[in-house]
């Protein structure tokens, strides 16, 4: 077992094999981690045995290789007074003192010590108590002695030696909490109480406020996926009723749609919660049918959670029985027209509304936003009368561009010419590649002979691998994308055919991550090659860039260049470096990776002006800030990646 942080690698003796099993550490605010080794006897190799001057104590020094253990033995008793643990570089990390009943011992690491407190004939614990760097007092837990299972367990600020949190266990089942007292000032005398029925599973937990007053309840079901929480008024009378799926608080009208669905209860939705609503009744339904799919041994990790997440449960979601679904399956065409139109007139209210209290709507074409609203709110009007897998797919779009602040329409045409703006995918990488060509001559060129617009449907064609890949882009899949960029409908469209670009790869992979180089080897078809500062052999004061061809260095130079059009690039190199690409500018692409705590791991596009580096990022194309040679180098590590055009 090792202590938490840098220190990993501290073992304990084989004495207290048994008093740390993972059992009795989890729990204690991962005071330590598990899966270390504990040595054992046979691995501790006896160095000497010494006696001191007085021939009162004998000292025993063993060696498992990477810790050395000194044993403090009484002579009298043949016992262990003391014991000491040494790293390989001679540093103590841990010290143990052994009473007649007590075993305390005490682990050191950088982020401080921890002092643990063991019944020496049980090997129970009896206290553990944390610190931080300076010796301040974090955390300390009471163990139940007969058990050895944690029972109190106070945590303070270390500041001001406040407590600010208590927690109760139940010594009689390992790390089970009944109760929860915060003391922190967001949280004034707040309590959790939880209850358990006969076989300790968790069935309700109340919540307290200051006074006192119950606040709300949480109930647990058989199905550790779903749970209900009720709300109370100061009077104690219940406010609301509310459900929960895998950890996901219901919006009530979408509980009640999913317990009684009928035209009533859809007429209860209005503007301000349409999209939650449907999304919400959608969500649970999802979830449920993907437990249908769960092993025993998945749904178990499920019952013990606090805070479900099944997006870490490897199951099969099928996007079955979602709100919209249900209405559209409606044998009653009566009923379901009026359902119909009652969402659609909800969410033309939505988009209104919106567009009104919304300052900003993460776009500057506030004329494509007023054209999105209209052209969406057009085709809600029509819902009722079209085919019903029409209506469907606008009423997916619609809650899409809510749901994504995404109003705005946008014509594509060849180019990648207006101010973008990422979104929520992790694919700045991609967004600074792009951006970084389309703002060179001859980039223009290269995206316009990617992207190509037919005049009848208005649908954007996308060619990659230099041509070999073609990907189609309606209207309507610029409109479901909202979680891609934002501004330009051509760089959407880009971005769209991209992600199927990975989603067709064995196996399927997603925008969310990823370096410069790799969208130029996408677009172009071509593979990455790296170029180095090379020195010249008759100046060795001169340096000059070199790309790396089968075991040979080419000179990369103006003379070179049309040698290397199109071709994807990793440059490493100094500030020498950035002078060599400056002289092949414009026509060449430059893409940074910041790697520095300030910046953190981002991906941006830039310009080289003399002794300065214009830097642009991919969350406002329009943004960019100024450094120095120096500078920029010390931010943004990792080497360059660059195409030339």
């Amino acid at each position: 077992m090792s202590v938490n942080g840098p220190n990993s690698e501290l073992k304990l003796n084989v004495d207290f094999q048994n008093a740390y099993k993972k059992s009795n550490i989890l729990g204690m605010g991962s005071i330590m981690t598990t899966g270390a080794t504990i040595p054992t006897e046979p691995d501790m190799k006896g160095l000497e045995v010494q006696q001191d001057k007085n021939e009162n104590y004998n000292y025993e020094y063993y060696d498992n290789g990477n810790i050395r253990t000194k044993i403090l033995i009484n002579p009298q008793t043949k016992e262990k007074d003391k014991e000491w643990f040494f790293d390989e570089n001679g540093q103590l990390k841990a010290e143990t003192v052994f009473s007649d009943d007590v075993i305390e011992s005490v682990m050191y690491s950088s982020y401080g010590k921890i002092k643990i407190f063991l019944d020496k004939k049980t090997q129970k614990h009896l206290s553990v108590i944390r610190y931080d760097q300076k010796d301040r007092i974090e955390m300390e837990t009471i163990h139940n002695k007969d058990t050895g299972f944690p029972e109190f367990e106070t945590v303070y600020d270390t500041e001001t030696g406040k407590k600010i949190v208590e927690r109760e266990f139940n010594p009689k089942i390992d790390n089970q909490i009944t109760k929860i007292h915060n003391i922190d000032e967001k949280y004034p005398e707040a309590h959790y109480e939880n209850f358990y029925d006969k076989n300790n599973n968790l069935v309700e937990v109340k919540h307290y406020n200051k006074d006192m007053r119950l606040v709300d309840s949480t109930r647990y079901s058989d199905d550790p996926l779903i749970r209900s929480k009720e709300y109370y008024n100061p009077d104690g009378s219940v406010a609301k009723t509310t459900e929960i799926v895998a950890g996901h608080e219901l919006h009530p009208v979408a509980t009640a749609l999913a317990k009684d669905f009928s035209d009533e209860n859809i007429k209860k939705i209005d503007c301000d919660n349409v999209v939650d609503v449907i999304n919400d009744y959608s969500f649970r339904n999802r979830q449920i049918e993907a437990a249908k799919d769960m092993t025993d041994e998945e749904r178990e990790l499920l019952k013990d959670s606090f805070e479900t997440d099944l997006s870490k449960v490897d199951v099969s979601v099928r996007l079955q029985n979602g709100l919209l679904e249900k209405i559209f399956e409606n044998p009653d065409r009566t009923e379901r027209s009026a359902q119909i139109n009652h969402i659609t007139n909800a969410l033309k209210e939505k988009f209104v509304m919106v567009k009104r209290e919304s300052s900003d709507l993460y776009c500057d074409n506030k004329e494509a936003v007023d054209k999105g609203i209209n052209y969406i709110c057009r085709r809600l009007d029509l819902c009722d009368n079209v085919k019903l897998p029409e209506a469907q797919k606008t009423l997916e779009i619609a809650v899409s561009m809510l749901e994504n602040n995404d109003l705005f329409i946008d014509a594509a045409n060849g180019e990648i010419d207006k101010i973008n703006y990422q979104g929520v995918t992790g694919d700045c990488w991609l967004l600074a590649a792009l951006n970084g060509i389309a703002e060179t001559p001859n980039g223009k060129n290269l995206i316009s002979d990617c992207v190509s617009i037919n005049p009848e449907t208005q649908d954007i064609s996308v060619k990659l691998e230099g041509g070999k890949k073609e990907y189609i882009i309606t209207q309507d899949d610029l409109l479901k994308s909202g979680r891609l960029s934002k501004g330009d409908a051509d760089l959407r469209a880009m971005e769209i055919a991209f992600k199927r670009y990975y989603e067709d790869q064995i196996p399927p992979a997603t925008l969310d991550g990823g370096h410069a180089f790799k969208a130029f080897e996408i677009l172009t078809g071509n593979t990455s090659s790296m170029v180095v500062s090379a020195i010249n052999p008759d100046n060795p004061s001169e340096t000059h860039l070199s790309v790396m061809e089968g075991g040979n260095l080419c000179e990369l130079d103006s003379n070179t260049i049309a040698k290397y059009k199109n071709k994807p690039l990793i440059v490493m190199g100094g500030l020498s470096a950035l002078d060599e690409l400056e002289r092949l500018q414009p026509n060449v692409v430059i893409c940074a990776d910041a790697k520095t705590s300030e910046f953190e791991s981002h991906q941006y596009w830039v310009k080289i002006d003399g002794d300065n580096v214009i830097v642009k990022e991919p969350h406002n194309s329009a943004n960019e800030k100024v450094y120095s040679k120096e500078d920029f180098w010390q931010h943004f590590n990792g080497g360059l990646h660059v195409m030339i055009l």
